[in-house]
């Protein structure tokens, strides 16, 4: 998972919480050559050693990252979690608005 972003997030993230497991994976073209890869990830939270679900969102021109977001710990319920990585795919969601749709999407949902 690393080699696939080449800023700190990912990294950053694997300092803080550990390893992650990738449960599932979609790409949606935006336009032309531009697409939004979505990953759906499950971790450990180091402090309290429980399941949580996190997303990780890579925008692409071509074969060439141009923007990237990683939030970590959206649910710790995999159906929730999977509930609202299904939304994100299907309103396809961009990296810059992610923290945006994913706070008043939890205020909806919860």
């Amino acid at each position: 998972m690393d080699a696939l972003l080449p800023n700190s997030d990912l990294i950053r993230a694997d300092t803080l919480y550990g390893k992650y497991k990738n449960i599932r994976e979609r790409t949606v073209r935006i336009y032309g050559t531009v697409t939004v890869q979505y990953y759906l990830l499950k971790g450990k939270a180091i402090e309290s050693d429980k399941d949580v679900f996190s997303i990780l969102c890579i925008e692409f021109e071509k074969d060439t990252v141009t923007d990237s977001e990683f939030v970590f710990d959206v649910a710790s319920n995999a159906r929730a979690a999977e509930r609202i990585y299904d939304i994100l795919c299907r309103n396809t969601v961009t990296p810059c608005c992610l923290f945006e749709v994913l706070d008043s999407l939890l205020c909806e949902l919860f």
